[in-house]
């Protein structure tokens, strides 16, 4: 079992197929009904828990994380990341984890050790009262999560270099398209499009203010076409300006009884910002399952480009208006 585990979580370099390996192979140590691993949160996961199930011991939840253990993880990981060893939890300790969920007899909580840092904790169920965790299965199972922890580390530095050269594409294609002066609608195109794919975002949209009014400029994909609307009742100051600061809901319903593709659930706005004064704004919406710190870094460094093109733009423009009016007067001064 731990050359198989160790083998398989060497062949690939996906963090959620190496993962849910974890959990199969802990699983299968501890005889569990069911199991689970859970990244804790990290630079290279962009601080963001994430839960992987087994696909092959499921028999009881399936891909579901019950209530009751999703209440109780953070718990649990806190009391075997300070011992640094395996945690039992059973129907006899009187935790209302199991008056939730009272098919549940035992839970088992390992932590995931690279060089003494905690990686994940695996938590298995078993649902049989008389099948309790020996202490031969708990020591079976943490060995198995000590020989996959290295692949777990490499495929999260893996995952952070492959976001790292995606965000630095976008920035050059970006930059690429405003040193070779292509129009607004092209450059805010480009916008759109990328942060929508960097993100996993559902819709993206542009908004600028134009005569003291928040208008949209470009939008994309799902519940944008409305964008500016959700902006205003739920980020902005006014119903007039962009939000001065960057906006981040994950807990919002916005369009009930409109169709499902025009629902918000989840908001990410940053402010496009020159020289002090707010001008518009990038917004994402619906992101599954929800937006994090690593997409407000990433927008805020288009925004900063997308602020400066749209104020060259707009000079750009004036700088163009003044030389037709001063052309106009010239030539009314000669036919006078």
């Amino acid at each position: 079992m731990f050359l198989d585990a160790t083998k398989e979580s060497g062949e690939s370099l996906d963090i959620e197929t190496i993962t849910r390996r974890v959990a199969r192979y802990v699983g299968l140590a501890l005889e569990a009904s069911w199991c689970c691993v859970v990244l804790e949160p990290n630079e290279a996961n962009r601080g963001q828990s994430r839960v992987f199930v087994c696909d092959s011991v499921k028999t009881v939840f399936a891909d579901a994380l019950p209530r009751s253990i999703d209440r109780r993880l953070p718990a649990l990981r806190a009391a075997a990341t300070d011992r640094r060893e395996p945690t039992v939890l059973g129907r006899d300790s009187g935790d209302p984890l199991f008056d939730e969920s009272p098919q549940i007899a035992w839970v088992a909580t390992i932590p995931i050790l690279l060089e003494n840092r905690v990686l994940a904790h695996a938590v298995g169920i078993v649902t049989d009262e008389g099948k309790r965790f020996g202490p031969e299965q708990l020591r079976m199972a943490s060995g198995i999560g000590r020989s996959i922890a290295p692949a777990i580390a490499h495929a999260e530095l893996y995952a952070d270099s492959l976001r790292n050269l995606a965000e630095s594409r976008m920035l050059q294609r970006l930059s690429s398209a405003i040193l070779n002066q292509f129009g607004m609608a092209d450059v805010l195109e480009i916008v759109c499009r990328e942060v929508q794919s960097l993100t996993g975002a559902a819709g993206s949209a542009v908004l600028l203010e134009e005569h003291g009014q928040l208008e949209i400029a470009f939008s994309s994909g799902d519940a944008a076409t409305w964008a500016d609307r959700v902006l205003r009742e739920h980020a902005a100051p006014s119903a007039r300006h962009a939000p001065v600061e960057p906006v981040l809901i994950n807990k919002l319903w916005f369009g009930e009884g409109e169709e499902p593709s025009t629902r918000v659930r989840s908001l990410l706005a940053v402010p496009l910002r020159v020289h002090g004064n707010t001008i518009g704004a990038v917004q994402l919406v619906n992101k599954p399952p929800g937006f994090d710190e690593g997409d407000l870094r990433i927008v805020s460094r288009i925004a900063d480009q997308v602020a400066m093109t749209v104020e060259h733009t707009r000079l750009h423009a004036q700088q163009e208006k003044m030389a037709v009016l001063e052309e106009r007067q010239r030539l009314a001064r000669d036919l006078h």
